[in-house]
């Protein structure tokens, strides 16, 4: 059931129209009867199909997923749908969902999908699932999406690679870390940020 570009480990051609639309119907549908295994074994098919495809290839992916309004932000006007997935309270759905949203957010016209109109909801939610997960978790490695520096994820991650000096924290969530804060930080409208909240950047240095 996992599309896998028939068993090769980069595919060549990317997932088909039919494929793309049957996925969405599935999704939609294993929601509105709260399926849960089904929702997850539908984000899980896309992520892995983003996976396997050839590297040149997998932003047009990501087109694709935006083109088909996989979370229907478009047709809505509205996030409901999406946050409504993120809220399940169920571990293996939030690492699904939160997973495609990282291949998603992976592009810059992904980034404009998920705060369409400059509404950061989905992104507090990400934040929000994020600080509540055990740390190194597999969420908190696939997780990683662009956020803004006022919602206290620069703090967060500091606090996160702390943790690591006396406690274990997974290597991969480490790397992702530590990568995600010199990027974040080295951005000149961080940089504009700290200057302005001198507070903060003495807390972090």
């Amino acid at each position: 059931k996992v599309i896998i570009n028939e068993g090769k480990p980069e595919g060549g051609e990317l997932i088909t129209e039919a494929v793309m639309q049957e996925h969405k119907t599935k999704l939609i549908t294993n929601y509105a009867d709260k399926n849960i295994d089904g929702i997850i074994e539908v984000l899980l098919s896309l992520r892995v199909n983003a996976l396997q495809i050839a590297p040149e290839l997998r932003k047009n992916l990501v087109y694709e997923l935006i083109r088909n309004d996989i979370f229907q932000i478009e047709e809505n006007d509205s996030f409901e749908f999406l946050i409504s997935i993120l809220d399940i309270n169920n571990n293996s759905l939030k690492h699904a969902i939160t997973s495609l949203i990282s291949v998603i957010s992976s592009t810059l016209r992904g980034v404009e999908y998920l705060i369409s109109k400059n509404r950061m909801v989905v992104i507090e939610r990400v934040i929000k699932i994020l600080k509540e997960q055990e740390n190194g978790s597999v969420t908190q490695r696939f997780c990683i999406i662009p956020c803004l520096v006022d919602h206290g994820l620069i703090q967060w991650t500091i606090s996160l690679l702390k943790k690591s000096l006396n406690s274990k924290i997974h290597v991969f969530c480490l790397d992702f870390a530590s990568a995600m804060l010199a990027n974040i930080i080295h951005t000149p409208s961080t940089i504009q940020y700290l200057e302005q909240n001198p507070t903060l950047t003495t807390q972090i240095m």
